[in-house]
């Protein structure tokens, strides 16, 4: 009688529900600042363009931290001990909240945070690296992160409501020392590399269609990161509680779920590009009605495009990432990538530190107008890709 086959499954699963784990742990931050911290940056005293400076310089800063840590972690021995040391300069960071006073104060310490928040491409790298290995659903273990997201936006709106926007740093702080714990449990195998690569940021930029992804997934995510720095202000301004903002945040997250967890069928279906093109003509839309209707009614219309805005994007570049660029490369890949979101990011944010105070909602028209440019782009690398794979000489 021969011996029962073992199950490859079962020593998978702990380091699959630690990836899950962590990436709640993840999200959980990131909804805080994406949401509701410029209405901490404003409690400091600071003006409109002063807060929409502070949060561009910090998208800005992304530019220079994200291919710099990526290229570290392409050559380095673990990608889990680099990015150990950012989750532990995130909770130093988010611990001189309490000690800082005016603009300058505010920025520096923002800027510190933004420094350390290239954990999350490295996150991303490191994930998409172990997708194979593993096993998993890449959308469906993002979707876990947007599940965080859900349920801080509306926890955090509910807590300021009552507790004034001084509980924000408190919260941060709490959600960055969770992240480094969880981070911990991380299998450390799943990140080593195997030998060192010479100029991984230039072999990433020479990759055939890599800018036109910079040019149409980054600009979109670019568009999201204007949204995340105006969008809570001009709420309030024209009368929406708190509460409410944070129902409509978890909303706009619910609907990023949905299509996480369908994501496999998704990309079978879908190839990046037109995924990406898909998501920009729907940021065209949805920037659109947030500007010209601030409603509460068309406010929710506009959230549930973020299913396709926002996950449609992430789900593009990730498959685009994973499957076109080395893996020796890959966390150059998301490096770079993260970068350019950052550039753009910086770039509409302190236009828009200009335009919000003049025009108010109007601004995200800006938002618009850049979606367009990159439905354009991404049809274009479409239309590339489809060229190459007919061209491609067929082996029999």
């Amino acid at each position: 009688m021969t011996a029962p086959a073992p199950t490859p499954t079962i020593p998978a699963r702990r380091p699959v529900a630690a990836f899950y784990l962590y990436y709640v742990a993840l999200y959980a931050p990131v909804a805080i600042i994406i949401s509701f911290f410029p209405l901490w940056i404003r409690a400091q005293g600071l003006t409109d363009r002063q807060t929409g400076l502070v949060l561009a310089l910090g998208s800005a800063l992304a530019v220079v931290v994200n291919p710099l840590v990526g290229a570290m972690a392409d050559q380095a021995r673990s990608r889990k001990t680099i990015l150990l040391v950012l989750v532990a300069g995130s909770v130093a960071s988010a611990g001189l909240l309490f000690a800082v006073d005016g603009f300058v104060g505010v920025l520096l310490v923002f800027l510190a945070m933004r420094a350390c928040a290239t954990s999350l491409s490295l996150s991303e790298s490191i994930a998409l690296g172990s997708v194979s290995r593993y096993g998993f659903n890449f959308g469906r273990l993002r979707s876990a992160g947007s599940m965080s997201v859900v349920a801080m936006s509306v926890i955090l709106g509910w807590l300021i409501d009552r507790a004034g926007a001084g509980v924000i740093a408190w919260v941060l702080l709490v959600a960055y020392i969770a992240q480094g714990l969880f981070a911990m449990t991380l299998p450390g195998d799943s990140v080593r590399v195997g030998q060192r690569v010479r100029g991984p940021v230039m072999q990433v930029l020479r990759l055939p269609g890599f800018a036109l992804l910079l040019g149409s997934a980054a600009v979109s995510q670019a568009c999201h990161g204007f949204f995340y720095s105006y969008s809570v202000l001009f709420w309030k301004s024209v009368g929406f509680p708190a509460s409410v903002i944070g129902y409509l945040w978890a909303l706009g997250v619910v609907a990023e779920i949905v299509v996480f967890s369908v994501s496999g069928r998704i990309v079978a279906r879908v190839a990046a590009p037109g995924l990406i093109a898909l998501a920009c003509m729907a940021g065209v839309l949805r920037w659109t009605l947030i500007g010209l209707a601030p409603r509460v009614d068309v406010a929710i219309v506009a959230q549930l495009l973020q299913g396709a805005t926002l996950a449609l994007t992430q789900l593009g570049a990730a498959e685009y990432i994973r499957t076109r660029v080395p893996a020796a490369v890959l966390s150059s890949g998301t490096g770079v990538y993260a970068a350019c979101g950052g550039l753009f990011t910086a770039f509409c944010v302190y236009l828009g530190s200009f335009l919000f105070p003049s025009v108010g909602g109007r601004a995200f028209l800006l938002s618009s107008a850049l979606c367009t440019l990159g439905a354009i782009l991404a049809l274009i690398l479409r239309a590339r890709e489809r060229r190459a794979t007919v061209s491609a000489p067929r082996i029999v």
